[in-house]
């Protein structure tokens, strides 16, 4: 009984560890995806002289879209959306807004067309406890 009840402990703390590696994971994509999102943005502005984008859709056609092939998912997860939902798939979610704030229900990027940032919609913690959001600053 000893054995099976220590063979069970150590299976809880692998699926832990396990957890927290596929965590670190989703985090990692996501800053990589942000910081494509903003070299994107930052030749858009050098291109145009001085204007950050008007929306960011990579849609045929849309200004945005020789910029980046398609908007980039943010794979963080938090409770606000649901146990093991994602925040965003590709090229969905991006809220246009001059208002910065976010809520912990939030999905997807954010982003301000006037300042040209763009950050997770989610105030939501990281593994560490650092805010999804300031990802974008």
């Amino acid at each position: 009984a000893a054995a099976a009840v220590a063979l069970l402990l150590l299976a809880a703390g692998l699926y832990r560890g396990f957890a927290q590696l596929r965590t670190m994971s989703q985090e990692a994509q996501t800053k990589g995806n942000l910081s494509s999102l903003r070299s994107a943005i930052s030749i858009y502005y050098e291109d145009m002289q001085g204007h950050y984008p008007a929306d960011l859709s990579t849609a045929p056609g849309a200004p945005f879209s020789k910029y980046l092939d398609e908007m980039p998912p943010v794979r963080v997860t938090h409770a606000g959306i649901g146990a093991g939902r994602r925040e965003s798939a590709a090229g969905d979610m991006v809220t246009i807004s001059l208002n910065e704030t976010i809520t912990i229900t939030g999905r997807g990027w954010r982003y301000n067309p006037k300042t040209g940032h763009v950050f997770v919609n989610s105030c939501a913690t990281d593994f560490r406890g650092v805010p999804y959001s300031s990802y974008g600053y």
